[in-house]
């Protein structure tokens, strides 16, 4: 991974996010405001609010015809305890990229949640590869290996009815050999989460987040016959955000959303070592080139609305605005070559979404409307062929 690469990653993760979890459509369609707005996908954040939204199966379908990348999840109350299954959630990890580890697939996991005592849930997940043995011969020895890839997840949290707080941990390792060289892997994210409701009566809700997360990642290549250690990386990265939301009632069937994320800062450093024969009499010599990166949001502004048209049909439309401030340091090794490097720039974002959810008895459908619908019209009209919408999810209450 270059430090091109890491760049536009964490500039992206603060645009969205400290923490990494899945967008749905409803929150899409409001401009994105996570955990700011009280919504049955915060469970990804304060998994206890699982507590909150028993009985409900719910499916997200992305705008794909591969079934691969949709999901699905269901809070089930049996007795006095609920019971979450959530199917085919992201991880976060890919190895498409990856010419060594390709092939090795840890992108879904499968997730187990139980609330218990009304305020606590604890939870499980898990994604798991294997390939088949690798043996390499040289002469009267063979050497063995069998690919594999691991994640684990390890989430939980407390809710007061005022307060919610959460914890998510994931642990991946991947091992695997291709064309001599064998690559492992190895990442653990840390994500704490904690929001407090300030004010909630008829008129408004304000609610106030703030959110840390920890992110280590290496990856480590070697000769597989030999032992010779080859090109290393290793990623290290903390994030913070604090963020406020007002939600008004204007009238009985419309909401106003105004949020505020003051301060969003990211810091990652990204470690390169590479092995360089200097001196053949000597053994290789091993080169440190080190990346810095620090981005700050200040600031980031939502605003949205949301209005019940009729008993079965509710639209919303909301937008967030981020300016990042980024400064980038390369520090090269001395036999690399190359002059250290200081960069700074200021990025601009901003992005509007329009959503719209119908109501069939316990169905509820929820749409972000596909932007290229809205002016080219569907393929008949504009031959464009995007579809009606980018995101969909559909929720069943029993």
């Amino acid at each position: 991974m270059n430090r091109r690469k890491v760049a536009l990653l964490i500039v992206g993760l603060l645009i969205v996010s400290t923490s990494v979890f899945a967008s749905y459509s409803r929150i899409i369609g409001l401009g994105s405001p996570h955990g700011l707005i009280e919504d049955d996908t915060d469970i990804y954040l304060y998994p206890s609010t699982m507590n909150q939204y028993e009985g409900v199966v719910v499916g997200e379908l992305f705008n794909t015809p591969n079934d691969f990348d949709w999901t699905i999840g269901a809070n089930v109350p049996i007795e006095n305890v609920k019971i979450g299954l959530y199917l085919n959630q992201p991880t976060g990890i890919n190895f498409d990229d990856n010419e060594h580890l390709f092939g090795l697939d840890i992108s879904r996991s499968t997730n187990l949640m139980i609330g218990f005592m009304e305020k606590i849930a604890l939870g499980f997940g898990t994604a798991i590869d294997y390939k088949d043995e690798v043996k390499w011969t040289n002469g009267d020895e063979t050497k063995k290996l069998d690919p594999k890839a691991n994640f684990y997840k390890i989430f939980g949290g407390y809710s007061t009815g005022k307060v919610d707080f959460g914890v998510n941990i994931d642990i991946a390792d991947a091992e695997n050999v291709d064309d001599g060289t064998k690559a492992e892997y190895s990442k653990m994210i840390m994500d704490i989460n904690a929001r407090t409701t300030i004010i909630n009566n008829s008129k408004m809700t304000l609610i106030a987040k703030a959110g840390f997360s920890n992110i280590s990642e290496e990856y480590d290549y070697s000769d597989f016959w030999t032992g010779d250690q080859g090109m290393s990386t290793d990623l290290s990265e903390i994030n913070v955000d604090i963020s406020a939301g007002l939600q008004v009632k204007a009238g009985e069937k419309n909401k106003i959303f105004i949020g505020l994320t003051p301060f969003r800062y990211s810091s990652a450093t990204l470690e390169e070592k590479t092995p360089m024969e200097i001196d053949p009499s000597k053994d290789s010599y091993v080169a440190k080139d080190e990346y810095k990166l620090d981005a700050m949001v200040f600031p980031a502004y939502y605003l949205a609305v949301e209005s019940q048209i009729c008993s079965w049909l509710t639209g919303r439309f909301g937008a967030n605005q981020d300016y990042v401030h980024v400064t980038q340091e390369a520090d090269y090794d001395e036999e690399s070559n190359q002059e250290d490097e200081d960069t700074e720039f200021y990025e601009k974002e901003y992005n509007m979404n329009l959503g719209l959810t119908f109501k069939f008895g316990n169905f509820c459908i929820d749409s972000v409307i596909e932007k290229e619908l809205l002016f080219d019209g569907p393929n008949f009209i504009g031959g464009r062929d995007s579809g009606l919408a980018s995101n969909v999810s559909v929720k069943y209450k029993f």
